[in-house]
């Protein structure tokens, strides 16, 4: 079991929820004012300074937003969910080395849930590093073999990369765990 970096433990998980729904609710300005008041005991804490930035982009604060991203992934998080917020943030902005080195450390690619393993695979697929998303998709695919979406992706990418008969069989694979996936019908058609 790994040791929670000291910072992820100093701000609740309920105060997180709490910030995240007054963000939902359309309360950015409040969201971001409290979001810099907990950074002021805690700089280093990245759930916050990820929030931050969700709040900062909402605000229209774009530059801000993609400091705070940045010093978010600058503080090196290691919790699987932490890492998948970070990469999606990262690739919000554009930050696809950045988004590579996330989505490629251990304590992502061997920890997180097979779900946030094929959404970063989108992601990585999108800015062109198909290798990287299908060894994601592996993993995604060897811990729950019954992930129709992941087997939808694998078929995306290994098509999109010349392989339509191995992604004809994927997608035949995602249509077994999930028929009413439909969309992995009408790429095969």
């Amino acid at each position: 079991m790994s040791v929670p970096h000291p910072a992820l433990s100093a701000v609740s998980p309920a105060t997180l929820r709490q910030l995240d729904g007054q963000l939902t609710a359309g309360r950015v300005d409040e969201v971001i004012v409290a979001c810099r008041d907990l950074l002021h005991g805690h700089p280093d804490h990245a759930p916050v300074l990820l929030l931050l930035s969700r709040a900062l982009s909402r605000g229209g604060r774009h530059r801000q937003a993609r400091d705070a991203t940045l010093q978010a992934w600058a503080t090196r998080p290691r919790d699987p969910a932490v890492l998948f917020e970070t990469g999606r943030r990262l690739r919000y902005f554009n930050e696809y080395e950045a988004v590579a080195t996330c989505y490629g450390m251990p304590d992502f690619t061997d920890r997180a849930p097979a779900q946030a393993l094929t959404e970063a695979a989108l992601s990585l697929s999108s800015i062109g590093l198909n290798e990287q998303a299908l060894a994601l998709l592996e993993k995604a695919i060897s811990s729950t073999p019954k992930l129709a979406v992941a087997y939808y992706m694998r078929g995306n990418i290994r098509s999109f990369m010349g392989d339509f008969e191995a992604g004809d069989a994927d997608y035949e694979r995602s249509l077994a765990e999930d028929p009413p996936l439909l969309q992995a019908a009408w790429v095969q058609s």
